[in-house]
């Protein structure tokens, strides 16, 4: 890709909300998903899967799954707003920077 270009992608994703605090798509997991795993595009079908910041393949952080997700069965991702979730205590991060994990798929640090 050429230095100063920006990559397009779309997918054929249906808007929804995902509860009364965030905004989302619904998309196919590639693999089991707990309730607040961070995402990343796992193929171009637009399946999603565990981001993972340790290989550039799955860094991109893309929202988090509202609710457990067993592969290949369509749900709903928070891609903006608030998300609550029982797996992860997000209030230390109100304010703050988060990252994807590089050990641990699907976690924030």
């Amino acid at each position: 890709m050429a230095k100063g270009r920006t990559r397009h992608y779309r997918f054929k994703w249906p808007l929804v909300i995902a509860g009364e605090a965030g905004i989302g798509h619904r998309a196919t997991a590639a693999e089991t998903l707990s309730d607040g795993d961070a995402l990343y595009i796992a193929d171009s079908s637009g399946r999603v899967g565990r981001a993972r910041a340790d290989a550039s393949a799955t860094m991109m952080c893309v929202g988090v799954v509202d609710g457990a997700l067993n592969s290949g069965v369509v749900g709903d991702i928070v891609t903006w707003g608030l998300k609550s979730t029982a797996n992860y205590n997000f209030s230390g991060f109100i304010g703050r920077d988060m990252y994807i994990s590089p050990t641990s798929a699907g976690s924030v640090t």
